[in-house]
């Protein structure tokens, strides 16, 4: 739990580039490249 906006934005920003790299990554399998958020 993030006690402010700017914690809580940087904290986001980590997770959605470490969900994008993920994707590069499976891209190749499923063919979801779009950029959106996936949770296995």
């Amino acid at each position: 739990i993030c006690k402010d906006k700017i914690e809580a934005e940087v904290w986001f920003a980590g997770l959605k580039a470490l969900i994008s790299s993920g994707q590069r990554g499976r891209s190749k399998i499923d063919g979801r490249s779009d950029g959106g958020l996936y949770f296995d």
